[in-house]
Formats: C-alpha cells, structure tokens, sequence
C-alpha cells in the first residue's frame, strides 16, 4: 500500500485568522481538542486541549465501555463544543479510534453520543488512523528529508506504527496493545516495583516478536505517551507544544525517566506528568515504546507534538 504524504507548511501560533475548524480525537484514555485555522497558505494553532476521560476503563474485563465512562465522555464533549462554538468554528470533526473498533457496545455508545451532543463521530480504520497521524507528526516536524521513518502511536487501546520512505506511507501496521489496555491487564499503575516491570517487560518483548516490526528506520514519537515522556525528561512546568515538538532522547535517556517513576506512587507521578490519568499509564505507555524500540534496532526516538488531530486539519484545508 502506499498513501502519499502531502508536505505542506509547518503549523504555527497566529491570530487572526480567516477559516477555523475545531477536531476532536475520542481515544480510549484521553480526548484531544485542536483548534486550528487557515490563512489560505500556512494552518495555523489557536487553541489545544487535552483531557482524561478513560472512555476504555475496565474493557479488558468485559469489551464493554461503561455507563460512567460515557458520562464523563459526553461532559467533555460538551465543554469541547463550547469552546469550538466559542471560536466560531465554521466545522467541527469528531474522530473515534480503536475503542470504537473494538467495544461491544460500540454502535449503542456512538448513538449516545452523537444524540446528547449533537455532533457526527467519524470512526476510524486502524490503516487511516495510522495514516493521518503520520501527516500530522511529519508536518508539525516539518521533515522534509529523504530519511525513512517509523512512526508509532501509542494510544490507549491500540499502537499505529507507519513506515515512512520517501514520504510516502509504505506499511501500517496496527497493534492491540495500548497504554491503557497494557497497564490493566498487568497492573502497572502506580505504584509500580522493578520485579513487575521486568516481568511486564518480557510478556511484551514475546508478544512484539511475533508482529512484523521492521529495522533501519529513524524513529517518531506520536501521542501522550511521547509527548508526555518527553514533558517528563525536560522537567517542563507546563505543557508547550514548541518544547515538546523535536525532542530527542536515547534509549538510555528514556530508561532513566521510567527507572525514575518506579516505585513511586501515583500522586508522585502524577506531579511529574501534571495529570491524574496520564499518570496512571504512562509506566505502560513506556514500556510498550522501549520494545517496540529494541525490536526495531532503533536508538533514538524524536518526538511530535502533532498527531491525528493535526493530520485531519491538514486534510481538510489542503484536500477538501
């Protein structure tokens, strides 16, 4: 398969601008707000947000989404539509990924949602998941190099890796595994001991030997868990996509911060990573890069502050 990446102009922090549309990214453990807008040549970054709502707690249990989750998902959907209402949005475009794949209860659940909130959600296919995640953390990277790249994902449900050569989406493989689904299923919200990491460490290093991970691509962060990895290792007060956006760090480097949240308990965390329930799988969400990382060969990993919210913008002011 190939899927062509569109280079289009980095997004940046501008007023005044002409169209504006606000995207929302329903995922299992958070829902990120982008409000983006469009001068006729650059996308421009007004407003982000990001909230927990752990819409998948407790589905490795019963594959259910639960009465309370969705309550706490229509609140913030709700706040989300102000705030777009607030910006004179001229389009707001809701998106639903692996939890929607995945829950039983699904279709009754999007139902409610789009009827208590007024608003169509588009669920995703794992493949145009991957796909526009990658069109918006390459772009927000401005890479515009022969370099290939590996791009990875970790939501809360699910990991989008997407090969990158010559700019073009070559593979997308999508992985049932997310921070979220890993910390339940092997209790790793804080506080977590070294014994439990390592044990979790060689469950996830036999399951990523059967996936067909490639070798000798340079490594993009996508989502919390890197972008949140990264907060971590810069010792940020406050989240600034421009801080975050480029961050490099080493295999050694992300060993330190994970060794760092060993053992200490989930208001410690919770400290470091400025959120309650990013706190809560972060350790997971780690785990889960430092494997796909080692079973790539890759050395380094390079962070995005961009992602599937920032890709589907980018489609819709350059392709519709």
């Amino acid at each position: 398969m190939l899927s062509s990446i569109t280079s289009v102009s980095k997004m940046s922090s501008k007023s005044g601008m002409d169209r504006r549309i606000g995207v929302i990214d329903l995922g299992t453990n958070s829902f990120l707000l982008l409000i983006a807008s469009f001068d006729g040549r650059e996308i421009h970054t007004l407003h982000e947000a990001f909230k927990t709502v752990r819409l998948g707690e407790g589905l490795t249990i019963d594959n259910e989404i639960h009465e309370d989750a969705i309550e706490r998902a229509i609140k913030v959907l709700d706040d989300y539509i102000e705030v777009c209402k607030g910006y004179n949005c001229e389009k707001i475009m809701a998106v639903g990924t692996s939890i929607f794949r995945e829950a039983t209860n699904s279709f009754d659940v999007l139902r409610t949602l789009m009827r208590r909130c007024g608003i169509k959600i588009n669920v995703l296919s794992p493949d145009e998941e991957g796909r526009l995640s990658t069109l918006g953390a390459m772009n927000t990277l401005n890479l515009n190099g022969e370099e290939d790249y590996m791009c990875v994902d970790v939501g809360g449900g699910s990991t989008e890796v997407s090969y990158i050569k010559r700019r073009k989406i070559d593979d997308i493989l999508s992985i049932p595994m997310g921070a979220l689904k890993v910390s339940e299923r092997y209790s790793l919200q804080p506080p977590v001991t070294r014994t439990r990491v390592e044990r979790v460490f060689n469950v996830l290093k036999r399951y990523f030997e059967t996936k067909s991970l490639r070798k000798g691509y340079a490594m993009i962060g996508i989502g919390g868990t890197a972008t949140t990895l990264a907060f971590i290792y810069k010792g940020l007060e406050e989240y600034r996509a421009d801080e975050i956006n480029g961050t490099y760090m080493n295999i050694g480097e992300i060993e330190g911060v994970l060794w760092r949240l060993v053992g200490l308990r989930l208001e410690e965390v919770s400290k470091l990573t400025r959120d309650m329930g990013r706190a809560k799988v972060i350790i997971a969400g780690i785990l889960l890069i430092l494997e796909i990382m080692k079973l790539s060969d890759v050395k380094k990993l390079l962070v995005s502050s961009g992602g599937l919210r920032n890709g589907i913008a980018y489609e819709y002011f350059f392709h519709s």
